[in-house]
């Protein structure tokens, strides 16, 4: 096969989360792109996915149905030395796009030693010895939690919804009112939230009740999170979580990301998600008692999550945009297996994309054109398609409309 850009057929999944139907941006997109009808589509299935990589999984194909590993270890040269040397004759890095519906879990990744461990002992519970740092960019406005707050957030909270401090009670707000280190006061918080495993069923209920009548504690003290998680899980833990973590409420194109240790729930919204291609995670709030059946009892096991929380406050998830070399704003947080290129083309123009020395993804956010390159190879580009592009090659993109696309590869 020539060395050449080429379109992938995207993986989705359709986890109950997701938004139904036509209500979701993964739908949409997968009717824009032409892999799939209008009349196909089930009003009633969640499409709360579409994966781009070779995650086994769900990974992309080729026209002729080679999965993008296979031909990625058939073709290693495609990747570029600098990949090669790096992860080895892997693709490290995955994006997704996520339509929320329902509240994701509270979840937590381990480290990359932490993951080497846990993947020692219990192999299948936890699948693999690598770590999932990840980055969500708004495609929508988006609602995430992230990372804890400063512990004197946390007590301010507590001062001001009773509840909450009832549910901390009065060890965890006297140590909260003292000078003992943040991460102590944290972990206290914690502990006292998730890791006895209460029902808050009573307390939540009550300050539902007082969110309703009181508009100002309402508008001050989240309460239309606050609702849109009790609504999902009622009496969870989580919904207390809430005043624990840092809230996200993003614009489209802003983005944040998730290192090792911290907890973390996308809410609402859509996002593109690029992460690295681990697939360790533990779930320590925001869990159906159905699901929790289904998981391994390692995924929830108190003691081992306690053991990987990192209980330090968390002020720098926001990702700050960059340029690259043509210009273009690039999100690049401090991990080594992703950065994603924005790229704008403006209506009736074309952009030049540089080579990058290492293999790289284009997904097609909106706008349609052609991608082309000095060779003469040519194809036209829709929203939600997304193509392959090796390491080395420089293409041309042009637009009558305009468009947007999201080009990923490896971190510098």
């Amino acid at each position: 096969m020539n060395k050449d850009i080429f379109q992938l057929q995207l993986g989705i999944q359709t986890y109950n989360w997701g938004k139904k139907g036509l209500d979701s941006e993964v739908c949409k997109y997968l009717m824009s792109s032409g892999q799939v009808d209008v009349e196909s589509i089930d009003p009633n299935l969640s499409f709360a996915e579409l994966w781009v990589g070779t995650h086994t999984k769900t990974p992309s194909l080729l026209k002729d149905g080679t999965s993008l590993d296979q031909y990625i270890k058939d073709h290693p040269e495609v990747l570029g030395m600098e990949i090669v040397k790096r992860f080895g004759n892997n693709l490290p890095f995955l994006l997704k796009v996520l339509s929320i519906g329902h509240p994701l879990q509270l979840q937590i990744h381990p480290t990359k030693d932490e993951a080497k461990v846990l993947h020692k002992k219990n192999p299948s519970a936890f699948l693999d010895d690598n770590h999932k740092p990840e980055m969500a960019v708004a495609l929508t406005p988006f609602i995430a939690m992230c990372g804890f707050r400063e512990p004197s957030e946390i007590l301010k909270l507590a001062q001001d919804i009773e509840e909450l401090a009832e549910a901390l009670g009065p060890d965890v707000i006297e140590v909260l009112e003292s000078q003992a280190d943040k991460k102590v006061k944290i972990k206290m918080c914690y502990e006292e939230i998730f890791k006895k495993q209460r029902n808050f069923s009573a307390l939540q209920e009550k300050l539902l009740n007082r969110f309703q009548d009181d508009q100002e504690l309402y508008l001050n003290c989240l309460g239309d999170i606050f609702e849109i998680l009790y609504k999902a899980f009622p009496g969870d833990a989580g919904c207390f979580g809430l005043y624990l973590l840092n809230v996200y409420k993003l614009s489209p194109g802003e983005a944040i990301w998730v290192p090792a240790g911290e907890i973390h729930a996308y809410v609402s919204g859509d996002c593109v998600e690029v992460l690295s291609c681990g697939d360790n995670v533990l779930f320590c709030g925001l869990v159906h008692p159905e699901d929790v059946s289904h998981f391994p009892p390692e995924l929830t096991d108190p003691e081992i999550l306690a053991e990987i929380v990192n209980f330090t406050p968390n002020l720098d998830a926001k990702v700050s945009v960059t340029k690259d070399s043509d210009g273009n704003d690039c999100l690049e947080p401090p991990v080594d297996e992703f950065r994603l290129i924005q790229i704008k083309v403006s209506p009736k123009s074309s952009t030049r994309c540089s080579c990058i020395h290492t293999a790289n993804t284009v997904f097609i956010l909106c706008g349609s054109g052609i991608i082309s390159t000095e060779t003469g190879f040519a194809v036209d580009f829709l929203p939600g398609q997304a193509f392959f592009v090796p390491a080395g090659k420089e293409f041309e993109i042009s637009s009558e409309e305009g468009a947007m696309l999201y080009r990923t590869t490896v971190g510098k």
